[in-house]
């Protein structure tokens, strides 16, 4: 598997234009995917964060591990600071399907909480966008989504029902990989998508920090 210092190689992540509506649609199908990933997880945080006061800290702690600075640093953005950090060819988030999660397959526990509903609609997505990453070229889309060859077999045999269950499973939340560099130099000035791509490729927490 290629390193993480060439993320690029034979990914054909950008076009002559890329960063603007009109042209993203020249993109890779899994390159549109992690734009769309990036924008709905960090607007739905930033959601959270504009009543970040009011929400148990517990309840933050458990839904978005280790996000807490993240929180606070959204609750200060415009959406549209929003828009521009989320638009990114690498994604921002990862997931790690941890040992002791239950199989694909397992039965959900039911709940009725809105921040575990909309836990497991986020991660039943980013599953969704990592299985087709690995599906259209295994190498690559491992690369992109940080996923081990064990994680990737056990996608790629799962069924969407399966998919579901997973994503129910305790402990699974996304984890933020970009650093706080990316989203300070993002903020700060006006980026291209290539210079944000890059930055947070260079910048992205190793998988370590989420064992």
């Amino acid at each position: 598997m290629a390193s993480r210092t060439q993320p690029f190689k034979g990914m054909p992540l950008f076009t002559s234009q890329s960063g603007g509506n009109d042209t993203q649609w020249q993109l890779p199908t899994e390159t549109r995917a992690v734009r769309a990933e990036n924008l709905t997880v960090l607007l739905r945080r930033w959601e959270i964060a504009r009543v970040l006061d009011d929400i148990d800290p517990r309840i933050v702690a458990r839904w978005f591990p280790g996000q807490r600075d993240l929180l606070e640093r959204l609750s200060v953005y415009s959406e549209e600071d929003v828009t521009a950090a989320a638009d990114c060819l690498c994604p921002l988030f990862t997931i790690a399907l941890l040992e002791g999660h239950p199989a694909p397959g397992s039965r959900p526990f039911s709940t009725v909480d809105p921040h575990e509903l909309g836990n497991r609609e986020e991660v039943f997505m980013a599953l969704c966008v990592r299985l087709d990453a690995i599906r259209t070229d295994m190498e690559k889309g491992c690369i992109l989504h940080d996923l081990t060859a064990s994680e990737a077999g056990i996608l790629s045999a799962s069924t969407p029902h399966q998919l579901k269950d997973l994503a129910a499973s305790p402990g699974m939340a996304l984890n933020l990989s970009a650093s706080d560099q990316y989203f300070s130099a993002v903020l700060a000035g006006n980026m291209t998508v290539g210079e944000r791509t890059r930055l947070a490729f260079m910048s992205k927490k190793g998988r370590a920090n989420f064992r």
